[in-house]
């Protein structure tokens, strides 16, 4: 997410929330994380997430550039990447 203030980021979260929530899955927040404007910042958080002990298979992003940016960081770490 860029902004949880922005109502557009509010809807799709939800949409996610209740896509979730129809599959029978449990939201867990600690997958969810809230990023900048600085992409710097946001491929740390980004990275940090994905080296977690509970990283996700996956990411979905409400904002079209920020998917790309673990890609860009792609060579410096061990994760591949598709894009879907």
């Amino acid at each position: 997410m860029l902004s949880k203030e922005l109502s557009i980021t509010r809807e799709r979260y939800r949409g996610y929330l209740d896509a979730l929530k129809k599959e029978g899955i449990e939201a867990d927040s600690n997958l969810s994380i809230c990023c900048s404007h600085q992409d710097e910042e946001n491929i740390q958080l980004i990275k940090a997430l994905l080296q977690s002990s509970d990283r996700p298979d996956g990411i979905l992003a409400s904002v079209e550039k920020l998917p790309y940016l673990p890609i860009m960081q792609s060579k410096k770490t061990i994760f591949r990447f598709r894009m879907i």
